[in-house]
């Protein structure tokens, strides 16, 4: 339900094709695209991990320090993005 009591259909939802502001974009880099890199859109660069486990831990963390939960997209060698499927879970807590 809407604010005003009116039921919300999927024509009224904003669907984000690209990030927007805050958001995580997990990218390969390194030599031979061996290593996983996360850039914050509109400004800032988390790191490059030797694994994407390392990226996601990072992101989790900050997320955590920040308490905001943004999008976390991936952006393939040839420029293609997409959203990526990503569980948000407090910092040393094991996913269930």
């Amino acid at each position: 339900m809407s604010e005003n009591g009116v039921p919300v259909t999927v024509e009224d939802i904003e669907w984000v094709e690209e990030p927007v502001e805050g958001d995580f974009v997990i990218f390969d880099s390194g030599p031979l695209l061996s290593r996983t890199s996360v850039a914050i859109v509109g400004g800032g660069y988390l790191g490059e991990f030797k694994t994407d486990k390392g990226a996601e831990t990072a992101i989790r963390a900050k997320a955590e320090a920040d308490q905001f939960w943004p999008s976390v997209w991936y952006q393939d060698d040839h420029g293609g993005i997409q959203v990526r499927k990503f569980r948000y879970y407090p910092v040393g807590r094991k996913k269930r």
